[in-house]
């Protein structure tokens, strides 16, 4: 899975973190998996697989106060078909809706891309907020 997710977030992408990969496994996405980071994850979760078993896509749910929220959406860019991360949402969508769930919320950074996507999904803005990196030196 860390392979797809790393590669659905290169160098110049907004939401690049350019950590090391296994920092990235064990600090967020281990985490995340197992519940310890914002909430247990949801059976609504997905991923897509290639012929080969390789991870290429997923939409990670976790329970976050009162909320199912989308946690992490990343499709390997060459490994992967466009628009197949919007299918992986609609799925975790339907999922959750199935399973009682009566909203989902996500974060998504201004400068991404897939923004658009997320609005065709039905997603809408219902607030905002900013950040500063502060420079320690």
């Amino acid at each position: 899975m860390l392979p797809a997710m790393m590669a659905a977030y290169p160098p110049g992408h907004p939401d690049h973190s350019g950590r090391d990969p296994e920092d990235a496994y064990e600090q967020e996405l281990a985490p995340l998996i197992g519940g310890q980071l914002i909430g247990e994850l949801l059976p609504c979760s997905t991923v897509a697989v290639d012929g080969g078993g390789a991870v290429v896509g997923g939409v990670l749910v976790n329970q976050w106060q009162d909320v199912a929220w989308v946690s992490e959406v990343f499709r390997h860019p060459d490994k992967s078909p466009p628009g197949l991360g919007a299918r992986l949402i609609r799925h975790a969508q339907l999922r959750g809706g199935a399973d009682g769930l009566p909203t989902m919320g996500l974060a998504v950074s201004y400068a991404n891309p897939a923004k658009h996507v997320y609005a065709r999904l039905g997603f809408a803005i219902t607030d905002t907020m900013m950040t500063v990196i502060i420079d320690p030196s």
